[in-house]
């Protein structure tokens, strides 16, 4: 809907390509995975859940590898590729200390504990190219 407004209002002309850009690889760290195996009860509470107290506690329940990974992308801004190899669900409970203001060093440090690890590496990245933009035509 929004995609069609920008193309008739704005004369809107653009493409996907995809590039070679920077990515994160999510693989299996070297301490012990910290997440447990979530039971079928979890089943009726599911997602990510933050606490503070002083510093704050991050809470998944009945988390896949994959959602895990969408939250982490989208949180730094960077397509992650799973290289974990984890096919389940999961629970876990991070607690953080106050400091980590920086969601990217935050979201590193969640991963640690987590027994995971996000390494740097280049991928294929998928970008918006605009041809062409005018000014909006009248309603």
């Amino acid at each position: 809907m929004l995609q069609t407004l920008l193309v008739e209002r704005f004369g809107l002309r653009f493409h996907r390509e995809i590039t070679t850009g920077p990515i994160f690889v999510l693989v299996r760290g070297t301490k012990t995975l910290q997440m447990k195996e979530a039971k079928e009860d979890d089943l009726r509470t599911r997602g990510f859940h933050v606490s503070m107290s002083g510093g704050y506690e991050e809470f998944g329940t009945h988390i896949s590898i994959a959602s895990l990974v969408q939250e982490v992308s989208s949180t730094l801004e960077r397509p992650v590729v799973d290289q974990t190899g984890l096919k389940r669900f999961y629970n876990f409970t991070v607690e953080m200390p106050p400091s980590d203001h920086d969601e990217a060093l935050a979201t590193t440090n969640l991963m640690q504990q987590l027994g995971l690890k996000l390494k740097t590496a280049k991928g294929q990245v998928e970008t918006i190219r605009i041809e062409n933009a005018s000014k909006p035509t009248m309603n």
